[in-house]
């Protein structure tokens, strides 16, 4: 049943018209914003949808805000070992969903490299996906020796 309405939408509402422009990440130190302007007709968005993304080296992780414009969607800080992430769109009664995909994850001692997109659901079926762009978090090398410097301390 699901299925029969989504292809309903897709071809009711115009799902072909799915147009993404302006995209890219910038990065400065430990934190890159990823933007991308998307128009998603079936569920209402012409907007600048941004992600900042911030390597957190005492969770191993990274801090996610989403941002809809001015409307924070998601504020939470996730894993490196599986940072995807999938929540409602508010604004949608929870009909819709965005998920935060990463790929091309390449993590070293010294970066964490790798691509983010979203990828848009409406009652389950995929309407859009939006590469955000590529990211290098640079991890300073005084982090590294802070806890190399720790685990020393800790076996004396």
């Amino acid at each position: 049943m699901k299925l029969i309405v989504g292809i309903l939408l897709f071809c009711i509402l115009g799902l072909n018209s799915i147009l993404a422009q302006e995209s890219g990440c910038f990065c400065k130190a430990d934190t890159c914003g990823c933007c991308e302007h998307i128009v998603l007709k079936v569920l209402g968005i012409n907007d600048s949808v941004c992600l900042d993304i911030t390597y957190i080296p005492s969770e191993v992780g990274l801090s996610l805000t989403l941002w809809l414009d001015k409307l924070v969607l998601l504020n939470e800080t996730v894993s490196l070992e599986d940072p995807d992430i999938c929540l409602p769109i508010p604004v949608i009664d929870n009909l819709a969903d965005v998920c935060v995909k990463f790929y091309n994850m390449n993590i070293t001692e010294t970066q964490v490299k790798g691509c983010v997109e979203l990828e848009f659901t409406l009652i389950d079926v995929d309407v859009g996906d939006f590469p955000l762009g590529c990211f290098d978090i640079d991890i300073p090398t005084c982090l590294l020796y802070t806890s190399d410097a720790a685990d020393e301390e800790d076996s004396v």
